[in-house]
């Protein structure tokens, strides 16, 4: 089973967004979650809501109601408080509108609340995005395209390099057991350059995979 970063998602009763990320457990390599951004936001949808995936597209079992039932993925959050210069904030306001400001902050207080918004990955696990780096163990060697997951287990057992990698338009395909290590966003593989332009194709670009 294709798990895509990128592709469209489709509910039961209609489009449902597009897939960001996937979330995964970095030592059993087992992906838990796909990441579906929605009309209003991203949402945590967990694997067995994956009926058939290809390339392109990933179907859910689960109606547009039910997806936007599931955990959101990004959240707004508060970051903490950082001092910053009155005296810069009056310069300023002496040659611009005063408009700008005095709504938003106050000259009695020197320090600004911070707020942001925050991936909300499970405890222990990763998420990784299309474009992800991939490093051989002599050097980059392209970005991540997709995953293949064991559908029974959801254990990975194919990563696919993203077109225009070092052999340009050929698919490659890296077997688990070749994959060293994942941090947030970064692939580290066993093998060096050679050893994985010499590997062999495993097809994916198929119109549908079930």
């Amino acid at each position: 089973m294709d798990v895509p970063i990128d592709a469209k998602v489709q509910c039961t009763d209609g489009y449902g967004g597009q897939s960001t990320s996937i979330l995964l457990n970095p030592l059993s390599m087992e992906v838990t979650h796909v990441v579906v951004r929605s009309s209003r936001e991203e949402l945590m949808v967990p694997l067995n809501f994956v009926m058939k995936s290809s390339p392109e597209e990933i179907s859910l079992n689960c109606s547009l109601q039910e997806l936007n039932r599931q955990e959101r993925f990004v959240r707004m959050q508060y970051l903490g408080a950082e001092e910053y210069d009155v005296e810069d904030d009056l310069r300023r306001m002496a040659t611009e509108s005063d408009a700008i400001y005095w709504p938003y902050r106050s000259i009695d207080d020197n320090y600004q609340e911070i707020y942001g918004m925050v991936e909300q990955i499970p405890h222990n696990e990763l998420a990784i995005h299309r474009g992800s780096v991939v490093e051989a163990s002599d050097g980059h060697i392209g970005r991540v395209d997709e995953f293949i997951v064991d559908q029974e287990n959801h254990h990975i057992t194919h990563l696919v390099l993203l077109r225009g990698h070092l052999w340009g338009k050929k698919d490659v395909t890296i077997p688990i057991n070749e994959i060293d290590r994942i941090d947030e966003d970064v692939v580290y593989l066993k093998l060096d350059k050679n050893a994985v332009k010499s590997l062999p194709t495993v097809p994916v670009r198929r119109k549908d995979r079930n």
